[in-house]
């Protein structure tokens, strides 16, 4: 799925990834938008780097600002990236970071 063709959403993803690099151990060396996923070449500064956490810092809060866009504008994208986890839990549905090209890293970021 073609995610990363909207200039606003690379925008917001780049300020993301940004903030999380400022907040972590870690320097950003190179990176690369392509319309279904982003690489990142990252440089730890620290012996013992945790990298969980600098994506963590990415994935989260870019996930959430993309839902509530999504949630907004009615749009159908919404539906397409929502999977219920637990279907006996009605009403609790969560947005997963696929692995159809949507996952910046081989673990997925859930959220509310």
């Amino acid at each position: 799925m073609l995610i990363l063709t909207n200039n606003d959403w690379r925008a917001r993803l780049s300020r993301h990834i940004d903030s999380a690099v400022e907040r972590t151990s870690f320097e950003l060396v190179a990176f690369v938008f392509i319309p279904e996923h982003v690489h990142l070449l990252v440089y730890p500064m620290v012996p013992e780097p945790e990298i969980g956490r600098l994506l963590a810092f990415i994935k989260q809060p870019f996930s959430k600002e993309i839902k509530q866009i999504l949630i907004e504008s009615k749009s159908e994208l919404l539906e397409r990236l929502t999977v219920r986890l637990h279907p006996q839990q009605s009403g609790k549905t969560w947005i997963v970071w696929k692995s159809d090209g949507l996952d910046l890293v081989e673990c997925p970021i859930l959220f509310a």
